[in-house]
């Protein structure tokens, strides 16, 4: 068995947001993330979470590999390597084997495919699986939180672009780390579950399994 999930998390692009709207290098940060804000909200309403691929930026991405029963954990993020750098990493990694991700959290392969473009970095047919709609869940009834909370995982923040932005200006990248990890963390135990209840996987390799993914370390020191 090799499968895959993945957890990723964005902010504002404030360089395309400068060139979008022809601010100059003098208008600060927080001043551009503000224009693109009000400017999503007017087309895309309050009720949407997410800014626009043109609008964001991909700026942390974790992926939890299963190959060979065993389980390898990659956590990346934009503080220590550039987007484009980030996309050259995840993209091919994402077309090794059929991957995993909750369609609630992004629609994460339009993100990848735009920034991929925009960066000129080439796009492979990754095979993104949303566990939601392979577990037949409605995500306007059950959420990732809701299921994290009921089995026990990790606690689960689902928040929004405007939110991640917040946070990364008060506290900088280690939060969005631990809550992406804790995102991936969540994601990986339901995916196991799928995995199990459609008999890819045996109950005792389903607990050797989970065994393995819990031991691994979710925190950033």
């Amino acid at each position: 068995m090799h499968v895959q999930f993945v957890y990723c998390t964005s902010l504002p692009d404030l360089a395309g947001g400068r060139r979008m709207h022809q601010l100059a290098d003098a208008v600060a940060d927080k001043d551009v993330a503000k224009i693109l804000f009000h400017h999503h909200q007017q087309y895309q309403g309050r009720d949407v979470p997410y800014l626009s691929p043109l609008q964001s930026m991909l700026a942390v991405a974790a992926v939890l590999e299963l190959r060979d029963g065993l389980p390898q954990l990659r956590l990346h993020h934009c503080d220590d390597r550039s987007e484009m750098e980030l996309l050259a990493w995840l993209i091919p990694q994402l077309g090794r084997c059929p991957t995993y991700c909750w369609n609630e959290h992004r629609e994460l392969k339009q993100l990848l495919h735009a920034r991929a473009l925009i960066h000129q970095e080439p796009w492979v047919d990754v095979q993104l699986l949303a566990l939601d709609a392979a577990l037949d869940l409605d995500t306007t009834q059950v959420s990732l939180l809701q299921l994290a909370q009921r089995l026990g995982c990790a606690p689960v923040i689902m928040p929004s672009d405007e939110t991640n932005w917040d946070l990364y200006r008060r506290q900088g990248m280690t939060p969005l780390l631990q809550q992406n990890l804790s995102g991936l963390q969540a994601l990986t135990q339901l995916g196991l579950r799928h995995l199990l209840l459609s008999q890819v996987l045996d109950e005792p390799s389903y607990d050797e399994l989970l065994a393995a993914c819990e031991a691994l370390s979710w925190s950033v020191d």
